[in-house]
């Protein structure tokens, strides 16, 4: 998280307002880019005979009237004295928080409104000291979280954390109409991609694992969900009220019809027109219609090592949760079980299997090993040990593109943070041979910086 700027004020409430303090935050020069203001004088809290809590502030003072995204806190002391102390009573108790607030805020007074009986019911605010804490956010370095509304074009929400979500993550809602996205600060990091010749589960065979580091260029905000039936007929502007199991992955894709729509590759532009020689997307494109919908012109399918990175989270072992296989084939894993669909543990074929069911990764991200491949941006290769730089990985040309993350129906030795496979023809859906079984589906990406 990188707030450029804060501003406190603090108040006992239903009684006389206190004296507020500013901070402001330190910044990485990085961060300089752009510097939202919120003087600390701005910044008022009172409270009504109804419990309901308003935060006044003003962004922008002076020649410094940038637009920027807008989070609060609300901290309680119960020593009483303005040193503290203090402490949030945390962000799950105040997620009805309207207003002004999470979201993209023009300059000029502002008001945060927040009815505290809503979220502890039977429970209010009548004493002891407490506090807001304002943060402006520069919209180059946004917070962790953005919700993107896909029934009302152009809605976009942003939070601090897991815990501040409407209605927790565990809601259906970021399965159906707000497609979730998780802030990954990848900008300048070098890693290891790829994984050791002795990792339990790596086949001899798997020659597109050797190790090799690379470069992220920028921080990217991507799914915390594969894309999920309902939400894929959102963007397509399509009826959800038949959709079948709506929080299932969203499976039968291809290459070409998230990208490229009705066009072929070869249609698309000069030579070719495709991914790396051209980045744009066909009109009637799945991802050109997310554009439209989010306002946001940079979805789009992350590339193989933007995947691996964020499926990683900060870990090296085999599985992304910091454990390493116990079995290899489509027997009994209980560290694989706990994180991912696969073989062993998996439904019937079409039962529900509906997306983030399982533990996430230490990012947040759910089912990024097992239950769908996911489709990646470049073309399929094998890597050698030189290092290289994202997104310009990978070869120019190919046949197929990469398939990340195993799926419900692999061995446990497909289903690790290194493991990759070559998808179908970018014209063809993956189904399995036989049955209904469609194992490939996608998860999106966009950069961090918000227009």
């Amino acid at each position: 998280m990188k707030p450029t700027i804060l501003a406190m004020r603090g108040a006992r409430l239903s009684a006389a307002l206190c004296a507020g303090t500013a901070i402001i935050a330190a910044m990485s020069p990085a961060m300089l880019c752009a510097t939202p203001v919120i003087p600390e004088e701005s910044v008022s809290i009172s409270q009504d005979a109804s419990h309901v809590v308003r935060v006044g502030y003003t962004l922008g003072e002076g020649d410094n009237e940038e637009a920027a995204i807008v989070t609060v806190d609300f901290e309680t002391n119960v020593t009483g004295t303005a040193e503290g102390p203090w402490a949030s009573i945390g962000s799950a108790n105040f997620r009805n928080v309207g207003g002004d607030v999470n979201k993209v805020v023009l300059p000029g007074a502002r008001t945060i409104v927040w009815r505290p009986n809503r979220d502890w019911p039977d429970r209010y605010i009548t004493g002891g000291n407490f506090r807001a804490r304002v943060k402006a956010w520069a919209k180059t370095c946004p917070p962790d979280y953005m919700v993107c509304d896909l029934a009302i074009p152009g809605a976009r929400y942003f939070y601090t954390d897991a815990d501040a979500l409407p209605g927790g993550i565990e809601s259906d809602e970021y399965r159906k109409d707000m497609l979730l996205m998780r802030k990954i600060p990848a900008a300048n990091v070098t890693w290891r991609m790829g994984s050791p010749e002795n990792e339990k589960g790596r086949d001899a065979g798997y020659t597109n694992e050797v190790t090799h580091l690379v470069t992220l260029k920028s921080d990217y905000y991507i799914g915390v969900f594969p894309v999920t039936r309902w939400q894929h007929s959102r963007i397509y502007g399509e009826s959800v009220a038949n959709v079948v199991n709506p929080c299932n992955p969203r499976t039968g894709i291809s290459y070409n019809g998230l990208r490229y729509g009705a066009s072929s590759q070869s249609a698309h532009g000069l030579n070719g027109g495709v991914w790396p020689l051209d980045t744009t997307v066909a009109v009637g494109s799945t991802m050109h219609k997310l554009r439209e919908i989010t306002g946001l012109p940079t979805f789009d399918l992350p590339t193989s090592a933007q995947w691996e990175f964020a499926c990683r989270a900060g870990t090296s072992s085999a599985l992304n949760s910091g454990k390493e296989l116990l079995a290899t084939g489509t027997g009994a894993d209980a560290n694989l079980m706990e994180i991912a669909w696969y073989a062993y543990n998996s439904p019937a074929v079409g039962e529900p299997l509906s997306v983030g069911q399982k533990k996430p990764n230490n990012w947040g991200l759910y089912d990024m090993i097992g239950l769908v491949h996911e489709l990646c941006l470049d073309w399929y290769c094998i890597f050698t040990h030189d290092s290289t730089m994202d997104p310009e990985v990978g070869a120019a040309d190919g046949q197929v593109r990469f398939a990340r993350g195993g799926a419900r129906n692999s061995a446990a030795a497909a289903c690790r943070s290194a493991y990759s496979t070559k998808s179908t023809a970018p014209s063809e859906t993956y189904v399995r041979s036989g049955t209904d079984l469609e194992i490939l589906g996608y998860r999106v990406k966009c950069s961090a910086v918000i227009p």
